[in-house]
């Protein structure tokens, strides 16, 4: 039996379960449902600060990146 997630086959290739698991048109609806997550998350990121969970920095930082994301 293999000790090695699925998700970690070491190679530049996806492994065959998740490829199978995946397979059909998520890739594409996943892209064009980005742009509203990405915008979903920031908002959650703005919350978390405004109640302290998060600092200013922190998702300011978090607001870039998910600005380069997209």
């Amino acid at each position: 039996m293999q000790n090695t997630p699925v998700w970690s086959t070491h190679t530049s290739t996806l492994h065959p379960l998740i490829a199978a698991y995946t397979v059909g048109d998520d890739v594409v609806y996943d892209q064009k449902l980005l742009g509203y997550d990405i915008r979903a998350t920031k908002a959650h990121c703005h919350m978390l600060a405004s109640v302290g969970l998060l600092t200013q920095t922190e998702a300011t930082q978090l607001s870039n990146a998910l600005d380069a994301l997209r």
